[in-house]
């Protein structure tokens, strides 16, 4: 009853194929043994290319010298109003605007009313 065990199967880096099993058997004296089995095909693949790195050189600054270099005195640009680019509002803004206006409003109800009731409750 030789029936392979374990067969493992494993394809290389230029599709060749290698195989591994083993065969328990029992010899005439009751002894139990193991043969292990190997077999490869070879693939149809060229030899795959290392890959490496390969840094490219660059070329290093070169120094100059500025002769009759003279500084000019440039000031800052300056950004006018309708340089700056407010976005355009969206229902957020508006939604904010008008909590925002809201709560400011009820804060003055509420300020005009406790200072009505201490004017009403000092007699």
């Amino acid at each position: 009853d030789l029936r392979p065990e374990w067969p493992k199967a494993v394809i290389g880096n230029q599709n060749d194929i290698h195989l591994v099993w083993f065969v328990r058997f029992t010899n005439p004296d009751k002894t139990e043994n193991l043969q292990v089995y190997y077999s490869n095909l070879p693939g149809n693949l060229p030899q795959p290319v290392p890959l490496t790195f390969l840094p490219t050189l660059t070329p290093l600054p070169t120094a100059t010298v500025f002769q009759n270099f003279i500084p000019t005195a440039t000031s800052f640009p300056t950004v006018t109003v309708k340089d700056i680019d407010t976005g355009v509002p969206n229902t957020d803004v508006y939604a904010t605007e008008t909590v925002l206006g809201g709560l400011f409003v009820v804060g003055i109800f509420c300020l005009g009313v406790s200072l009505l009731y201490r004017l009403i409750t000092r007699r």
